[in-house]
C-alpha cells in the first residue's frame, strides 16, 4: 500500500526497492496498491459513521462499496505493508484516511466474539525526507511507533506487525540515495521472510 505523490521520486524507488527484496528470494507474491493513483477517497464521511455507529448496536448498514473492495484485498493477503513519505511526523492524509475507512469496527476490531482479525500482518515503512538525529532528540520516532505499532497493529490484534524507519530521502547526495534504495530492498527481504515463517517470527 503506498501514498506517492510523485512515483518517479526517491521515495518512489525506495518503494520499488521495496517489492523487489519482498520478491528477492521467490517465495512472495506482492500487489502493490497505490491510493493516489487509484483515486481512493480517504474522507471518513457520514455513510461511514453509520457504519462504524451500526457495529456497536448491530443494525444493519451497508459498507460503502470502495471500502468492501479495499476490505476484500486487505483479507487476501498475508500481510499488508503501508510505505509512505512521512508527513508531519505521520501518515500521508490519504493513507490515514484509507485506515479510518478500512479499518472498521466489526471488521477489523470490535466485534462481538471475533477471532483473528482479517488484518493477519501490518508493517510500516516509513520513508523520512530528514535525518535520524531529529527524529531522537524530539521523540518524533518513538511517537509514530506509539501511534501505528501499538495505536493501530496492536489493537486491531495483527497477528505480525513492525515499523522501519528510513531516512534521508531529500539528500542530494546519489551516495545516500544508493544507501536508502538498499536499506529499502533489505526491509523487503526482511518482511518477506517474517512472513514465511509465521506469525511466531
Amino acid at each position: 500500500m503506498t501514498a506517492l505523490p510523485d512515483p518517479e521520486s526517491v521515495t518512489g524507488e525506495m518503494v520499488r526497492a521495496l517489492e523487489a527484496g519482498l520478491r528477492a528470494e521467490g517465495q512472495t507474491k506482492v500487489t502493490v496498491h497505490d491510493l493516489i493513483g487509484t483515486g481512493f477517497n480517504p474522507v471518513f464521511g457520514p455513510a461511514d459513521h453509520q457504519v462504524y455507529r451500526a457495529a456497536r448496536s448491530g443494525a444493519p448498514v451497508a459498507v460503502p462499496a470502495d471500502v468492501q473492495a479495499e476490505q476484500k484485498l486487505v483479507a487476501s493477503a498475508d500481510t499488508v505493508i503501508l510505505a509512505f513519505p512521512v508527513h508531519w511526523w505521520t501518515l500521508p492524509a490519504v493513507l490515514k484516511g484509507w485506515i479510518d475507512r478500512v479499518f472498521t469496527r466489526g471488521w477489523a476490531y470490535g466485534s462481538a466474539g471475533q477471532g483473528e482479525t482479517p488484518v493477519r500482518g501490518l508493517h510500516f515503512v516509513a520513508l523520512a525526507a530528514f535525518g535520524q538525529e531529529p527524529f531522537e532528540r524530539r521523540g518524533y520516532r518513538q511517537a509514530m511507533s506509539k501511534q501505528l505499532f501499538e495505536g493501530i497493529a496492536q489493537y486491531i490484534n495483527t497477528g505480525q506487525a513492525g515499523i522501519y524507519n528510513l531516512y534521508e530521502s531529500e539528500s542530494a547526495d546519489p551516495a545516500t540515495h544508493a544507501h536508502l534504495v538498499e536499506q529499502a530492498h533489505g526491509v523487503g527481504v526482511t518482511i518477506a521472510r517474517a512472513v514465511a515463517d509465521g506469525p511466531e517470527a
